[in-house]
């Protein structure tokens, strides 16, 4: 499905349904993916949180052929 496709779709996701992800240091947090192509009716359209602890950061890293 592509954007077009997907407009006008609504997806609810509480915070206990998120796809969650340990992420190990440098983040030394966690990311929880709300919306994705499994919930959303395939759409290329994702969305989530990352946490990260104190004194903690994303490393340097890329997405090929992804909007960010």
């Amino acid at each position: 499905m592509n954007i077009e496709a997907a407009r006008g779709h609504s997806v609810v996701v509480q915070m206990e349904e998120a796809l969650s992800y340990w992420q190990p240091l440098p983040a030394n947090g966690y990311s929880d993916i709300m919306a994705h192509q499994g919930n959303n009716g395939g759409s290329e359209i994702s969305t989530g949180f990352q946490t990260i602890a104190v004194g903690g950061r994303v490393r340097a890293h890329s997405h090929v052929g992804q909007v960010e």
